[in-house]
């Protein structure tokens, strides 16, 4: 379920039929990353549009082993162009948004002389098979598991989920997942240390990844925050995200705005778009501060403009909406000189 986990975390679900795709490079210059998509956007695109249509077949009882050549071809081809590019890291990472009959894709690049942004890669775990626990936790994964397949199957609205606590992926309204609701909110007190031990220690990152999303229903929003922030820079990209997303919706819905941005623009420069789009919202959540506003001006300016170049949605469309904030100003979204003329004189003005 590992690989099959992996490929849905990547993913939201619409009721559309793939229409077409677009391809991005992130973290190498305009020059090598079009380079790259003359070669290879055409190939990357048929690999995975078919993950797609192959996951979504497994959702709906079909076998696994159906992707595994699916991943190896993607595997050889991500090891081609970083062999031919003399690149340290290559990926593919995929998007489809409810109501966008659209793939969007990004080709995920480190280059050579940037050895700094490995730091990001999770390490592997080669067939470790760990034991089952029946506790809160597996419940959180079990639970996350029913919502996954809810969402894929279109059965849950993705765009009218209700969150009654401060994170929620698929909220609780389906009568499958109502149930949980109680569950999570009695032991996010009673099983508190459970939930902190978990996140701090256990060596299975599903494990501390549910223990993030558990950490969502304490009551005090400030707790939330401080208490996983800690783990902003968890090993592992599925913690991360959970962790990440977890803060920013809880910043959201308590309208809280006063936090350390270092480590969520540090994120930005992680190859791992769930990295990126999350710290996004953390930091537009900050931007409602002046103090906040100036540290990411100063910190992450570079960052979000790299950002706004990209076609990718979750990452384009928030940092659009952050330099709005930041700056007071309305250019479009694709008008890269005049934002990049913006933060420049701003930065020098600053200093």
């Amino acid at each position: 379920m590992g690989k099959i986990q992996s490929v849905v975390l990547g993913f939201l679900f619409s009721t559309c039929a793939i229409a077409s795709s677009t391809v991005d490079v992130y973290g190498t210059d305009e020059k090598n990353a079009n380079l790259i998509l003359r070669k290879y956007a055409q190939e990357i695109i048929a690999i995975e549009t078919h993950m797609m249509d192959a996951f979504k077949s497994i959702q709906n009882g079909g076998k696994e082993n159906q992707v595994d050549a699916l991943f190896n071809t993607k595997q050889q081809l991500k090891e081609k162009i970083k062999q031919e590019n003399k690149l340290a890291f290559v990926d593919f990472q995929t998007v489809l948004y409810p109501g966008d009959p659209d793939l969007h894709t990004t080709v995920e690049v480190i280059q050579a002389n940037r050895p700094d942004r490995l730091r990001f890669i999770t390490p592997p775990i080669h067939a470790k098979h760990y034991a089952k626990k029946q506790d809160l936790i597996n419940q959180m994964l079990l639970f996350t598991d029913i919502g996954v397949g809810l969402m894929v199957n279109n059965e849950i609205d993705v765009e009218k989920i209700s969150c009654p606590v401060y994170h929620c992926v698929t909220g609780f309204d389906h009568p499958k997942l109502k149930p949980y609701l109680n569950v999570f909110n009695k032991g996010a007190i009673k099983q508190k240390q459970l939930i902190l031990k978990t996140l701090k220690q256990d060596s299975n990152p599903e494990r501390r990844g549910a223990a993030a999303y558990l950490v969502g229903h304490f009551k005090n929003p400030e707790e939330i925050i401080s208490t996983l922030t800690p783990y902003v820079n968890d090993p592992d990209n599925g913690v991360r995200n959970n962790v990440v997303r977890v803060i920013a919706m809880t910043m959201a819905i308590s309208k809280l705005s006063q936090i350390n941005v270092s480590p969520f623009i540090d994120l930005l420069d992680s190859p791992y778009t769930t990295d990126r789009n999350k710290s996004l919202y953390v930091l537009q959540a900050a931007a409602n501060s002046e103090k906040g506003k100036v540290a990411i001006l100063k910190q992450g300016g570079d960052k979000l403009l790299a950002l706004l170049a990209l076609k990718q949605p979750n990452n384009h469309d928030p940092a659009y909406e952050i330099l709005k904030k930041i700056s007071g100003q309305h250019f479009q979204g694709n008008d890269l000189k005049a934002w990049s003329n913006w933060v420049h004189t701003k930065q020098k003005q600053t200093v």
